[in-house]
């Protein structure tokens, strides 16, 4: 039930994020909409280290330190890409937030365009992400399920 709801807040916060950027709603102004754009990156970082956090203490209930180099490989093939997401989603997040003020000394209209393109690539890459995760984490665990059966098969040779 746990694992349900992390994944659909998963899914759902990029999704509302990238329709909160992109579409253009006109009884929100770019100010409220920076502020609702910026709560739901904030979200979707937190949805995602969530799921990190709940699947590595998961995964280290077995106790298991023969196989640390098996989570060697789940860090490189789930944590590092988190952290990335994370970093690039605090970037995206400031670019938002300078989208919504305005300012006379410099006109903001090239950092807004900027800002609307990173957030959206920020989107559509972290859907990707999500769609792609699960298949990075069934292979590593398959892996590992067979290292074991082929450690029981010689002990018991």
């Amino acid at each position: 039930m746990i694992k349900v709801s992390f994944r659909t807040l998963y899914i759902l916060g990029p999704i509302i994020l990238a329709i909160l950027i992109t579409i253009p709603i006109d009884s929100i102004n770019d100010n409220s909409r920076s502020i609702l754009a910026t709560f739901f990156s904030i979200g979707a970082g937190i949805c995602i280290s969530s799921i990190a956090i709940f699947s590595s203490s998961k995964l280290l209930e077995t106790k298991n330190w023969r196989y640390i180099h098996f989570y060697q490989q789940y860090v490189n093939a789930k944590v590092l890409p988190i952290s990335l997401l994370l970093a690039l989603y605090i970037i995206s997040t400031f670019l938002l937030a300078l989208n919504g003020f305005e300012s006379n000394i410099i006109s903001l209209t090239k950092v807004k365009i900027i800002a609307n393109k990173i957030s959206i690539f920020m989107s559509l890459l972290s859907i990707l992400y999500t769609i792609m995760l699960p298949r990075f984490i069934t292979s590593i665990i398959q892996q590992h399920l067979e290292e074991i059966k082929q450690d029981k098969k010689s002990n018991n040779i």
